[in-house]
């Protein structure tokens, strides 16, 4: 069983070979390069590299400052302590213009 295991994967890897020589051959033939010329390469790159890698890292920083300032925020705010004041209203000329209070009753 093992045989044919191996027996396969050689299969498997020679048409892999083809199809790399064949991608690199129509390359030079798009580019309309010589056959001799090795400064075209077929490399793909799978999986996350060094720069993905510094962004995932810099945004979960950021998210983690936010969370942690977000959390110190107090949750409510202060409560404002019932007190009057005295508001004063002019007119054009500068005069003050005199508002009568309210009854103490419709003041709540």
């Amino acid at each position: 069983m093992t045989e044919g295991k191996q027996a396969l994967y050689g299969n498997y890897l020679a048409g892999q070979q083809w199809r790399q020589k064949l991608a690199k051959k129509a390359t030079h033939m798009a580019l309309d390069i010589p056959e001799d010329d090795v400064q075209i390469t077929n490399q793909n790159q799978t999986g996350m590299g060094w720069k993905e890698l510094a962004t995932i890292g810099a945004v979960m920083l950021g998210l983690g400052w936010a969370w942690v300032f977000h959390a110190s925020a107090p949750s409510t705010a202060p409560a404002v302590p019932d007190s009057e004041y005295n508001v004063r209203f002019y007119d054009a000329q500068g005069q003050p213009i005199e508002v009568p209070r309210l009854p103490p009753e419709l003041r709540q």
